[in-house]
């Protein structure tokens, strides 16, 4: 039995989430819903299909790549259908989308590399364990500081390899500013004619984790991502302390190397997400973390290195703490609301200055 699992199907005239089960003693795939009948087992790691009444279209079974599974009876009891969805768009969506360009990976859930089945090629020598976390860097452009996204993008770390890459323009729901077009160039034309963000976003799930820099502003952009958040520009400031914290910043202090795709440039969304995915291989090796550790440290609170607002506007927090403690306290005590980033910094600092 063959499974693609997590590619769009067409039901109701509309594209949902879904898995295609090709068996020996079928013509044609069944199309499942992957939200009802379908999961994967944490204890077997194995497919379990319930709906046994296929909807949808007829699918080719020689032009995709496949995942692997066991068709079983009845359901496992530790069934998880959160873990489906990872499993099935870590493996499916993105590989389909980007295996034109020679660069992507599909290994089925016992960790055993897949293979394309049109061409009978292996994608990339490897095996990746499900111990073995997918990191999914995401990075969005936007018509200004409000949102409105005009472009998004992705690609995976798996291992320490930078892979899946994977970009759409996106039809924005609120004209561009000079601003923004500005620094990214993308225009009114070039968007015009493109899909809204939520026809576009499903191709993005399917991570446990979602990283970016400064992961508070794509989170807030962004409709809701099935996956736990991880700040690139939070865990550099916990690890180096003291130094810019930009991304092309952090590329340059930090001596990165790698391959930015060709045509692009600072501020389009895939050349960014190789720049924040080199930074995090970077902060792993150096840190040690695992995802669930930087997945914590980004849901914390952090000191705030410097103001972004005020008569300080600009300056390190610190050196004004040492010249002026008397404004943070003015601060802290007639602030009508703050951020707990900014209440956690003036209480550090007026309670060791």
């Amino acid at each position: 039995m063959t499974i693609i699992a997590g590619l769009p199907v067409e039901y109701n005239d509309r594209f949902i989430r879904g898995i295609a089960v090709f068996t020996p003693w079928r013509k044609t795939p069944g199309i499942y819903h992957q939200s009802h009948g379908a999961c994967l087992g944490r204890r077997s790691r194995t497919i379990t299909v319930v709906d046994e009444q296929p909807q949808g279209m007829d699918m080719d079974p020689t032009c995709s790549l496949f995942t692997t599974g066991q068709c079983l009876g009845e359901p496992d009891l530790l069934a998880s259908a959160r873990r489906l969805q990872f499993f099935s768009h870590q493996y499916s969506i993105a590989v389909l989308m980007a295996n034109a360009r020679g660069n992507s990976a599909l290994w089925d859930e016992y960790g055993r590399l897949i293979v394309r089945a049109d061409h009978g090629s292996l994608l990339l020598v490897g095996f990746f364990g499900l111990e073995h976390a997918m990191l999914r860097i995401i990075d969005t452009e936007t018509c200004g500081l409000q949102g409105g996204i005009v472009e998004i993008a992705s690609v995976d770390v798996i291992d320490g390899k930078i892979v899946n890459p994977m970009s759409h323009l996106v039809r924005p729901d609120r004209p561009i500013s000079p601003q923004a077009m500005a620094i990214h160039r993308i225009t009114e034309a070039m968007v015009a004619d493109k899909p809204w963000i939520e026809d576009v976003i499903p191709h993005y799930y399917g991570s446990e984790w979602y990283v970016a820099h400064n992961a508070s502003f794509d989170r807030r952009v962004l409709p809701e991502m099935p996956g736990e958040w991880i700040c690139t520009m939070k865990l550099a400031r916990r690890l180096w302390p003291g130094i810019k914290y930009s991304n092309m910043a952090l590329y340059k202090t930090r001596k990165l190397n790698v391959q930015t795709p060709p045509g692009l440039h600072h501020h389009r969304a895939l050349y960014d997400c190789y720049i924040t995915a080199a930074l995090l291989i970077d902060i792993m090796n150096t840190s040690g973390w695992t995802a669930e550790q930087m997945a914590d440290i980004t849901g914390r609170p952090s000191l705030m290195t410097t103001f972004t607002f005020g008569k300080y506007r600009g300056k390190a927090v610190s050196d004004v703490a040492e010249r002026d403690p008397g404004y943070l306290r003015w601060l802290f005590n007639n602030l009508d609301s703050m951020s707990p980033e900014l209440r956690l910094t003036l209480k550090h600092y007026l309670e060791n200055t």
